[in-house]
């Protein structure tokens, strides 16, 4: 089972602003987002990200691909989305008995955290917009060590962004 991190990033390491603001996420990163999110069939993230942005602002759950919500809410019954309570690697697992050869992993900064803590994230792709944030959403919460990532190509997309591809 192959883990691709994917998150939009502020200069300064941000995937959210203060309030879990993205709205500073550009709509070509949008587009590619669920287009990944498609080709791979399967979209992993945290409470907080379909809670209290995803289903706020309309950006989730992704239409036509399984969305899997790490957490121990409830939520509303959805064709498209399951609510898982384990570890990341039991959470892996079961999509693996499902089918699945490849998941996309979105966030939020903990959950990104416990992936990595667990050794399952094997790739990272980081959309990178230029804008300073200055607070919000670690890539990584809260962790306090250092993370090697191995830069493997990018792509610009002019004033927009740049897209940085790594393995981990």
């Amino acid at each position: 089972m192959k883990t691709i991190l994917y998150n939009a990033v502020s200069i300064d390491g941000f995937i959210a602003g203060k309030d879990d603001d993205t709205d500073w996420v550009s709509e070509q990163d949008w587009e590619f987002f669920e287009k990944l999110a498609q080709e791979k069939g399967v979209l992993i993230y945290g409470a907080r990200t379909y809670f209290d942005i995803g289903l706020v602002d309309g950006t989730l759950p992704i239409p036509d691909v399984l969305n899997v919500v790490m957490t121990s809410r409830n939520g509303q019954p959805h064709k498209d989305v399951e609510f898982f309570n384990g570890s990341p690697q039991d959470c892996l697992k079961i999509l693996e008995e499902q089918g699945f050869d490849e998941v996309v992993l979105a966030g939020g900064g903990e959950l990104n955290a416990s992936f990595y803590a667990e050794g399952v994230i094997d790739e990272a792709i980081l959309s990178v917009h230029p804008i300073y944030l200055g607070e919000g959403v670690r890539l990584f919460g809260d962790l306090r060590q250092p993370v090697k990532f191995d830069l493997r190509k990018t792509e610009e997309i002019p004033n927009v962004l740049v897209r940085q591809y790594y393995k981990l």
